[in-house]
């Protein structure tokens, strides 16, 4: 097989083949560099963004998921290494169906810092949860002791 494949056509989607072990060469090589657009519509789909994809030599793209609330959607542009300048680190911006489309460049060393702040973010609320709970118990155990105590004295 000669040709290198990074996702499958189904119908109207576009499913992205990865490896199953994340610490697999070709994993790496194709979750590294990516770019993420933004203010895409909502009714967006990877057909309509191929000259995007095309223009960035993108090999695949995801979106992400949008709630009900949402006015916009993302996605994140999957690039070879070796179409992606490390030293790319402007945003761009787009016209696309009369609104801006915002495309920013994620590079490995960004990836990083993002996945640390996101990792202190979910250590802090970890801990904040904790606090609460804990300090739910004690007003609950302060409530009942005072309870108990009303009633041993009646």
């Amino acid at each position: 097989m000669t040709s290198d494949y990074w996702s499958l056509e189904i119908e109207n989607f576009a499913v992205r083949i990865l490896p199953g072990n994340t610490q697999h060469p070709e994993y790496i090589k194709r979750t590294t560099n990516y770019y993420k657009l933004t203010g895409l519509p909502l009714n967006a789909t990877v057909r309509d963004i191929t000259p995007i994809i095309s223009h960035l030599n993108g090999r695949t793209c995801s979106f992400t998921q949008t709630s009900r609330n949402s006015i916009m959607k993302n996605a994140y542009l999957y690039v070879d290494p070796t179409h992606f300048a490390p030293d790319h680190n402007k945003a761009m911006s787009t016209p696309y169906n009369g609104s801006n489309i915002f495309i920013y460049p994620i590079p490995i060393h960004l990836k990083r810092a993002i996945r640390v702040a996101t990792i202190r973010t979910h250590i802090l609320i970890a801990m904040i949860k904790i606090l609460l709970t804990t300090r739910v118990v004690e007003k609950y155990s302060k409530k009942d002791l005072l309870n108990e105590m009303k009633k041993k004295s009646q």
